[in-house]
């Protein structure tokens, strides 16, 4: 550990190496990076040989069905609604942001699919930045953003769009939402709600199943021999209690914001098969005053028209026609 007269002498030494980072880069030709706080929810490949600073957030993955997933409307919503800004710039917080968000049980397929898709993202933005070497990747995303919301191009903004193919960028991306909907499950039209439910629903379910040692890697490769031996030990000490030992369930943390405590709450009634009382739902949380909470916000989702009472008292949660 470094004091404060070594900082002085050896200013120009990084403070603190990164000794989880550089051994997850290890081996890998290219790595997944974003913009810690942007305007646009940009994922883009990084050659290796590229030391990223303190603003980018990395991600130790060549994959590109990753890069896909990471990309999609689906992951950037969720990175909208749980992460923070900076005046009106969103943050990309790791642990808000990558750690809790489940990526789908993907088919072969889908996941063949989405690494096409992600290969062609990639390598389209990268070409058309080639080609214009004052284009940027903030201006190509200004121009995308008014295309998608309708709003009238700025003179800058329509050369961009033009020069750079900004039809091409929007069907791409469009193709990434749709195989990223796929193969959660989800449907095209399904509302930013409905997904965030799906993804809350899902990370409960996953959360559960790695109480139990049951774990749902996304670097196997990497990440069993260094993070697999206490799950592995912890599943072993589960299956020598019987077959008919009751599995443990791992419940939620209450969250303190109104607007994840809704989202979780979606997402429980989303998976159950059958309408639940407040008391189920206060259940699958820990925390003070849980109950309460529940009860208050059933009547604001019923009365907004998004669950239904049953006439036991139970909850079911509203799908769009």
């Amino acid at each position: 550990t470094r004091d404060a007269k070594d900082y002085l002498e050896t200013w120009w030494v990084f403070g603190k190496p990164r000794s989880e980072l550089r051994p997850a880069l290890a081996g890998l030709e290219r790595y997944i990076a974003t913009v810690e706080t942007a305007k646009h929810r940009v994922f883009q490949f990084l050659d290796a040989e590229v030391m990223p600073d303190n603003r980018l957030v990395v991600f130790a993955a060549a994959e590109a069905e990753v890069l896909a997933v990471l990309s999609s409307d689906v992951h950037v919503s969720w990175t909208l609604r749980v992460g923070g800004t900076l005046e009106d710039r969103p943050i990309y917080t790791k642990s808000r942001c990558f750690d809790p968000f489940p990526f789908p049980a993907w088919t072969d397929a889908q996941r063949a699919a989405l690494a096409a898709a992600g290969e062609q993202l990639d390598a389209f933005r990268k070409a058309r930045l080639a080609e214009h070497p004052d284009l940027t990747l903030t201006r190509l995303y200004n121009a995308l953003e008014a295309h998608r919301t309708g709003r009238v191009f700025t003179e800058d903004e329509a050369a961009d769009f033009a020069r750079a193919s900004g039809l091409v960028l929007a069907e791409l991306h469009g193709e990434i939402d749709a195989l990223t909907r796929e193969a959660y499950g989800l449907t095209g039209d399904a509302t930013e709600d409905e997904v965030l439910a799906s993804l809350a629903a899902l990370n409960a379910e996953r959360a559960a199943k790695e109480a139990r040692g049951e774990m749902a890697w996304l670097r196997p490769a990497y990440q069993v021999p260094r993070y697999g031996r206490a799950i592995t030990a912890g599943a072993k000490t589960a299956d020598l209690l019987g077959s008919d030992a009751p599995a443990a369930t791992a419940k939620a943390p209450w969250p303190r914001d109104t607007r994840t405590q809704i989202l979780l709450l979606k997402g429980a009634l989303a998976e159950s098969p059958s309408p639940l009382a407040v008391e189920g739902l206060a259940a699958r949380f820990k925390g003070r005053g849980v109950a309460p909470d529940v009860q208050r916000l059933m009547g604001v989702l019923q009365r907004d028209g998004q669950v239904r009472r049953t006439p036991q008292g139970e909850y079911a949660l509203l799908r769009a026609a």
